[in-house]
Parts: structure tokens; sequence; C-alpha cells
């Protein structure tokens, strides 16, 4: 574990140089060698899932031929903030276990290779994927019964050779279906390249149309950003024009609704915690005694005298300040309960029940 944990993280950090500050990267690269010497066009693109999630994904497609692999990695950041993989598919397939290592190696060799290295490095045979098998098996059984035809033609004349002064016409028929034979495959592999070049400008295609889905999804998420901060400044704003002493309550429960809406992180979070705004002293206190987000029980507090209990406890429960809050506290400004007006400091302290809050 500890070598394909080094590997994992080179390789993270390959993929972040390359990505730079944007979500996604494409690379496209021509004349690349798999390891019988075969041409083939190396096609790779990295995105930054999110913030824990990397992809890395790779099509190896043979300049001739009917084969070619597509590799797709995903990296996750687990709970202790370590990058580990977390599946690799090769066409469609999941990778094996023995070979991870093996690979992880060859990946990281790709992703440090650019257009000056690319005639020397040296790739996986590509395999011919399921659906390509399943598209062409029609094609590749007639090209092998062709192959099988020109065996046996062979064969024949090589008999043929042997009598040509007896069978002269003999030996021309056969050399005439040969020459068709040879046609025949001709037209099949010049199918075959085209099938996958289609391929390629397809893969082109969806890699511009991902760019642009994470390009918008982008801009929403700053535009979200920019309304949230100017909502939360707006209120704040409003707080601090609420001088009064008799708005006392209503300027925290302003700053208070500030700080929800800069917690928010969607749209119906926003429009709810604005809405909760209060329009007077006694909704502000309500709101600020009863929003279960602003609960900080009584086992919360240090008591400057370890053995003192706590002034109330639950019939039959633990005297652990479990399950009480502070509504008011001790000189905490609030509106003359006696109907008088205007604000006055609270000289006690209001201890309500955490069970009796509503939502």
């Amino acid at each position: 574990m500890g070598q394909r944990t080094n590997i994992t993280n080179k390789i993270i950090q390959r993929v972040k140089t390359l990505l730079g500050d944007k979500q996604n990267f494409t690379r496209h690269l021509e004349d690349f060698h798999s390891v019988n010497g075969d041409n083939v066009e190396y096609f790779m693109t990295l995105g930054m899932v999110d913030h824990e999630t990397l992809s890395v994904h790779e099509i190896i497609a043979p300049q001739k031929g009917s084969g070619f692999q597509d590799l797709f990695w995903l990296f996750k950041l687990n709970n202790t903030m370590e990058w580990n993989l977390q599946s690799l598919s090769k066409n469609g397939v999941k990778g094996e276990e023995s070979l991870i290592l093996r690979e992880l190696y060859d990946l990281f060799v790709r992703l440090n290779a650019d257009e000056s290295d690319n005639r020397i490095i040296k790739l996986e045979i590509p395999q011919p994927s399921q659906d390509f098998n399943r598209t062409f098996n029609p094609y590749l059984k007639r090209l092998y019964s062709y192959i099988y035809l020109l065996m046996g033609s062979a064969l024949l004349v090589f008999g043929l050779f042997a009598t040509l002064f007896v069978s002269n016409i003999q030996y021309n028929r056969m050399a005439r279906i040969v020459n068709t034979l040879g046609l025949s495959i001709s037209k099949s592999a010049d199918g075959s390249e085209s099938v996958i070049d289609s391929l390629a400008r397809q893969v082109g295609e969806i890699s511009q149309t991902v760019d642009l889905l994470l390009e918008s999804k982008e801009m929403e998420q700053e535009a979200f950003e920019f309304n949230r901060f100017n909502m939360s400044t707006s209120i704040r704003q409003r707080a601090d024009k609420l001088n009064n002493r008799n708005q006392y309550s209503m300027k925290r429960a302003y700053y208070y609704i500030a700080d929800r809406v800069e917690d928010s992180t969607s749209y119906g979070e926003l429009y709810y915690h604005f809405s909760r705004l209060p329009e007077n002293n006694s909704q502000a206190e309500t709101l600020l005694a009863t929003d279960r987000d602003n609960i900080i029980s009584l086992n919360r507090y240090n008591s400057p005298i370890s053995y003192l209990l706590y002034p109330v406890r639950l019939d039959g429960g633990y005297n652990d300040g479990e399950g009480f809050m502070v509504s008011c506290g001790y000189m905490d400004m609030r509106l003359n309960p006696l109907g008088e007006g205007g604000g006055r400091p609270h000289y006690a302290v209001d201890i309500i029940n955490i069970n009796n809050i509503i939502n």
C-alpha cells in the first residue's frame, strides 16, 4: 500500500498541475506507439468533478486496425484527506486488482508525456471493446472468412503451380479469385478506419459539451455567491441603522439572520432566512428565543464553581443542564415587560425548555 499511495499522490499532483485553475484539461497526441510498434492516437481528458473527486479519461485508438482501449480512472479524497484510487475500468470492465499498481505507474508516465515525447513512449496494445465487437462483429466474421478462404486459395495455387503446364486455365481463374478477396479485405479495413475517425470526432464533441457545462455551473455558483453576499450585506446595513434603544432586539435578530444567510448553500435557504426578518422587537425576541439554530444548552457553559448544580432539571432526569437554554441573559437589553416603553437591562436570567422550542 505504501508504493500505491506514493504513486497515487504523484498522479494527483501532476493532474492538479495540468488543470491549474481550470475544471478540466484535454490532450490529443498523434504518432504514439504501442508495444508492438503500431502507430496510435492518444486522447486524454482530466476533470475536477468536485473538490473531493478527480477523473482521468483516456482513449487509445490505433491509426490502423480494429481495436481501441477506453480507460476511466476515478480518484477520491477520503476522511483522512488522502487521495485513493476509487475505481478503474478498461473498456467498461473493472481493472484487475493485481495489476492496479502497474497501471498506476503507466498512467503517471502518460501524464508526464508531451508532444516532444510522443515518438518514444510505448503504450499498451489496444484491445477491442465490447461495443466495438458488437458493432463490427459481422464485418470481422466476413474478414476472417476471407482470410481463411485466401489461405485455402494460396494452398490451392501452390498445387496448381505443380500442374501449371497441364491446367493453365484453372490457374488464371484462381488468380482472379485471390484478387477479388484482396479488394474485399481492403474495403473492410478502410471501413474500420472510417469508424475510428468518427469515434474520435464524437469524443471531441462530448469533451466540448462537458467543458461548456462545467463553465455554466461555475458561472451559476459565482452568481449565487454574489447574491448571497449582497443579501447579507444589505441586512447588516439595515441592522446598523437600528440605533434606537427600543430596537436593540431587532438589531440582534438582523445580525443573527445575516449570519444564517452567509451560511446558506441554496437560493431556497436565502429566501427562507430573509423571510424571517422581524418587523418589531416582539418578533425579534421570539425569533432569538425559539430558533433551533440559536440553541446553546446550559451544559455548554463552564461554572466558576465546579460543584454547583444547574438551577433546573426535568422531573426524573439528571441535573446535567441538558435540554435547557438561556433565552435572555443577565443585563441583556430588552423591551420593558411592564409596557412602559423603551428598553431596559434584564436583571435576571430566563431559562427555557429546549423541547418547547418550535421550528
